[in-house]
């Protein structure tokens, strides 16, 4: 067993909490950039260790003009190229602080990740490391993805690999490179190892999950650059290096389980088979392959142009992922790179496809499964169609449509358990706004027969299900309106993205098309508010409040003094991308809940008799 980890707060005068072991090698292009963004950071109690693996360009310049300024940057240069894992061990091992942040140039970094980082290994003493949502970014700076892993804040470590690790046939990692760890978990776990060469970190995590705790924190505070902004200026190892690190992480988790270690390499050896298979075609979509000569020769202009100055630290990082970057010129796009830009396009639908079919079974069975979800594809009328659902592990059935966000719902809630929150005591009185067409409603009123459960939506449709579902629970009440600040007439708005994603605004509010131009006026309804709730009810108390309205949580939580008093525990989605500000007006307002866990997108905070 790994040694306990060390009480925060206890580093000695001159030592700080974290050390920063920044990786880097040939990027004096981008290096400025990735500097200004990590002394940017709002949690300044850091040093900064910036590991040079021998560069050739003009890194050493770059790094002694910002170490002039800045006393908290330590520059070290290895006397030979080392690679990641020696380059980074170097780092590791100068620095003082028992939490290290490895980090790497060329990424994005958000100015609050040291400090969401910090939190989470505070809130989570058992995790040997932290990892974060991460933004895939395009050339222009703009998210193209976000992965995102359904993981609670601290999670066991046998979690991450049986559920993620271990069933991933492509042998991807839910960890990048960029993390921040135990110093002391680090050295008892053995550090990296140099035999696995670029993936040395994958098999560092392996490693380390498997005796410890991990803590996650779910926004994307990472954003990776375009391979069109930031190349590859190496080769990445063979394919069956990374294989190998799963195959001795499986033997390692499974050595007591005999049985269990015999289907495990079952697995590992189909997935390798598989991984093989596919080989050439990855070789051939992927950004990871041997630059060109013409590339080689491009990338070698690009960093010998002169630098900027260093400016002032005060600057804010750049916008995006490309701003203040000197781009690669577009080169011309053969034939043969756009038949294998279609191949990897119609491998990505086609993964997608094996998605939408696992949620459609996992929600209808098998055969019910697959024939709804073809009918959603060919027959528009699907979507009108209302399924009963048998509800697992409740003596309950509810309607789900095909072909709308009911199956993801339906999925999200029973079959993942999002509002299976451990509570000091069964709440009686449980307030479910924004309760769509009744899914959590039933959730909680069959799992707490007990409470009383006052379910509010302010779509007709929406309602006229949430009715139907509910209608067999006495402890229901269903109540059609829009949950706001004030009591008037509002309205319902549809940004087109579906009947899951109405939104509420003023009547002739001149904003209320908000940042989706193209909606258009859905329905006038009455609002409803929070002490009007109370007053109906008779409530002396709501012991979980439950919100997902879609960015009208600012507008409640605006006006919260009165009531907020009376809530035990607030289980809500934050809707920023539709409504500005939502986060900081909630987290306003919640400041004296000692609890907050999360859950996906979902945040619970609640208070010391929750």
């Amino acid at each position: 067993m790994t040694p306990p980890a060390a009480p925060f707060g206890q580093h000695g005068e001159g030592t700080p909490l974290v050390s920063v072991v920044l990786a880097t090698f040939n990027r004096a292009n981008l290096l400025e950039d990735t500097l200004r963004m990590v002394l940017a950071q709002t949690f300044d109690d850091f040093e900064l260790i910036v590991c040079d693996d021998c560069s050739t360009d003009e890194t050493p310049a770059v790094v002694a003009e910002w170490a002039a300024r800045e006393p908290r940057i330590q520059y070290v240069r290895q006397p030979r190229n080392l690679g990641l894992a020696g380059n980074v061990s170097r780092g590791i091992a100068l620095a003082k602080a028992e939490l290290i942040a490895v980090l790497y140039d060329g990424d994005v970094y958000d100015p609050r990740l040291l400090d969401r980082w910090v939190a989470a290994l505070h809130a989570c003493p058992e995790a040997a490391f932290v990892f974060n949502a991460y933004n895939r970014l395009g050339a222009d700076g703009g998210v193209e993805v976000t992965y995102r892993e359904h993981l609670d804040s601290c999670v066991p470590g046998q979690v991450l690999l049986e559920r993620l690790y271990f069933r991933r046939w492509r042998f991807s990692s839910p960890v990048w490179g960029t993390v921040m760890l135990r110093k002391g978990k680090y050295v008892a776990a053995g550090g990296l190892d140099t035999r696995f060469s670029f993936v040395a970190d994958v098999d560092l995590y392996l490693r380390l999950a498997e005796n410890n705790c991990v803590a996650y924190v779910p926004e994307p505070l990472i954003g990776l650059a375009s391979r069109q902004t930031v190349p590859k200026l190496f080769r990445p190892p063979p394919r069956r290096v990374i294989r190998r690190a799963f195959r001795e992480a499986r033997v390692r988790h499974y050595r007591r389980r005999p049985l269990r270690l015999l289907a495990e390499m079952l697995r590992h050896w189909t997935f390798a088979a598989m991984d093989v298979a596919v080989g050439p075609i990855r070789a051939a979509v992927s950004s990871w392959q041997r630059p060109s000569p013409v590339d080689q020769l491009r990338r070698r202009l690009i960093q010998r142009r002169p630098q900027q100055g260093m400016g002032s630290l005060s600057r804010p990082p750049s916008h995006g992922a490309t701003q203040g970057l000197v781009k690669a010129p577009s080169s011309s796009v053969t034939a043969s790179k756009i038949g294998m830009e279609m191949v990897g396009r119609l491998l990505s639908l086609a993964g997608r496809a094996c998605l939408g079919a696992k949620e459609y079974v996992d929600c209808f069975g098998l055969t019910r499964g697959l024939v709804f979800l073809l009918l959603a594809q060919v027959w528009p009328h699907a979507k009108t169609r209302e399924v009963k659902v048998t509800v697992p592990g409740h003596s309950v059935s509810v309607l789900v449509r095909p072909g709308t966000t009911d199956v993801s719902v339906f999925n999200t809630t029973y079959r993942s358990k999002q509002y299976n929150y451990d509570f000091a005591k069964p709440p009686k009185v449980i307030i479910d706004a924004g309760a769509y067409t009744g899914l959590s409603a039933t959730y909680f009123a069959s799992t707490y027969p007990e409470a009383k459960v006052i379910a509010i939506e302010p779509d007709s449709a929406n309602f006229g299900l949430l009715v139907r579902n509910t209608s067999g629970l006495a402890n229901v009440q269903a109540v059609r309106a829009a949950l706001w600040s004030s009591n008037r007439q509002v309205e319902l708005t549809d940004p087109g993205n579906g009947a899951w994603a109405f939104r509420v605004a003023e009547m002739g509010d001149p904003g209320s098309a908000g940042l989706h131009s193209e909606k258009v006026a859905h329905n006038r309804i009455p609002a409803i508010t929070i002490p009007e709730i109370i007053n109906t009810y008779s409530l002396s108390r709501i012991d979980l409040l439950k919100l997902d309205i879609e960015g009208s949580e600012k507008e409640v939580f605006a006006g919260s003094a009165s009531w907020l008093e009376q809530v035990g525990a607030i289980c809500i989605e934050l809707h920023d991308k539709f409504e500005p500000g939502c986060s900081r007006e909630f987290y306003r307002a919640v400041g004296d809940f000692p609890a907050e866990f999360r859950r996906g997108e979902t945040v619970l905070v609640m208070r010391a008799d929750g």
